[in-house]
């Protein structure tokens, strides 16, 4: 009976290792979709008060996340791209003896020997910077994609099934029912404040940020 009771433990544990190496290369996938779930819970239980089925409910959440996720990138990657063009264009057209006065041009010269053999290497090396940081963006691309593929299949499931989730970790917890209630409002509070304290944060930034490029 007690080499029975060690083999079922020894097993146990294998089981957990075994399992931790499966899963840890997704192991940033399931936080991050552990943290959208938490801040857009709310959104998900206005959903669900109006679409009774929670599959429909976590469908719409998911392609809620996703255009939230999705349209500010495209919107950024579309802007880089004509500005890096535009950039691109002008340095390569750009004539420093057009705004320069004489006598800069003069000391230039004097000083500096091959002063516009360096300014194209300089221009070179911003280009080929730009090409490797593009290159590498695109070549890690299908890791990003199946990234938020597996972050948005958990986000349904836990949309979905989120509050049994929960009340199975509660009945885990090896502490009085009290306290097990007292120790997730806590933890509820405190982690909205951060969060949403984090947003609220963000969006005045980004409203002072956009004001000052206005002007």
């Amino acid at each position: 009976r007690d080499h029975s009771k060690y083999f079922l433990l020894i097993s146990f544990i294998i089981v957990i290792v075994i399992s931790f190496f499966l899963i840890r290369t997704f192991v940033a996938d399931i936080l991050a979709a552990g943290l959208f779930t938490y801040i857009f819970y709310p959104v998900y239980k206005l959903i669900n008060k109006y679409v009774k089925d929670k599959t429909v409910s976590s469908s719409i959440m998911i392609i809620i996340v996703l255009l939230l996720i999705t349209l500010p990138i495209i919107f950024s990657v579309k802007a880089l791209s004509k500005d890096a063009l535009r950039i691109y264009t002008y340095i390569s057209l750009y004539d420093v003896s057009d705004v320069l006065p004489p006598s800069v041009l003069e000391f230039i010269e004097t000083n500096f020997v091959n002063a516009d053999l360096y300014f194209d290497r300089l221009v070179e090396k911003l280009i080929l910077s730009i090409s490797e940081r593009l290159s590498e963006f695109l070549g890690t691309l299908p890791l990003k994609i199946l990234d938020l593929f597996i972050i948005l299949f958990i986000m349904f499931y836990l949309f979905k099934d989120g509050e049994k989730v929960v009340k199975d970790i509660k009945e885990v917890m090896p502490l009085r029912v009290e306290y097990k209630e007292r120790l997730f409002k806590r933890i509820n509070s405190v982690s909205y404040a951060i969060l949403y304290g984090h947003v609220v944060t963000a969006l005045i930034q980004g409203v002072v940020g956009t004001i000052g490029l206005l002007i």
